[in-house]
């Protein structure tokens, strides 16, 4: 596409272009080409990026079993919870600017969400998660999402280890697929987040 080219003006010598993909498990692909410039060349040069099967690049880790429960106060094992497909996991500080990021990318991303919703898992340590107006927002947006309550000190820091991301920074995000098998863990927020969660459940549905 034309509006895609870009020109640049380089003295003549010998040059090497590279791309480089990082993947959800942090391996980065990349791809270079080497060409030569001669006086008064002009060379056009196309930038390409090293293909990859997304389910090749995940990781299969066990998650540790733990108990949360509902609004209503009943117990829910995570073995339970995770026992049927593919769910995503999230332990949320609501109103932090961190989980906000992922829950704006939530909405902009809406139309693709709205399939998965009943297989999205919300923690939170309170019911103050509700006073936040983004939290409910999207609540309201996507009503099959559910909602636990969890003992943050115990439970967060040992899915972190056990997952190998950081549990201090929030939001800790897990992909299963079948009981306590996690095949994608983050912490914190990275750029494009949902869309690789979207990603990653379509290939592992």
């Amino acid at each position: 596409m034309e509006k895609a080219k870009k020109e640049i003006f380089l003295e003549s010598g010998t040059y090497r272009l590279m791309t480089a993909t990082r993947l959800p498990n942090g391996t980065v692909h990349a791809a270079a080409c080497q060409f030569l410039l001669t006086p008064g060349e002009h060379r056009e040069v196309q930038l390409q990026s090293r293909k990859s099967n997304l389910m090749e690049m995940l990781e299969s880790l066990s998650l540790p079993e733990f108990e949360v429960h509902t609004e209503d106060g009943d117990k829910c094992s995570s073995r339970v919870l995770t026992g049927d497909g593919a769910h995503v996991l999230l332990w949320l500080k609501a109103g932090e600017e961190p989980t906000e990021h992922i829950l704006n990318e939530m909405i902009q991303e809406r139309e693709r969400f709205e399939d998965w919703t009943s297989r999205i898992l919300f923690f939170v340590s309170s019911k103050e998660a509700w006073e936040h107006p983004l939290f409910e927002k999207i609540l309201r947006l996507f009503p099959d999402i559910r909602v636990f309550y969890d003992d943050f000190e115990e439970h967060v820091p040992s899915v972190g280890r056990r997952l190998y991301v950081d549990h201090e920074k929030l939001p800790l995000l897990a992909v299963t697929r079948g009981e306590q098998n996690v095949i994608y863990a983050s912490s914190g927020y990275q750029v494009g987040t949902a869309d690789l969660v979207l990603r990653i459940l379509e290939e592992a549905s």
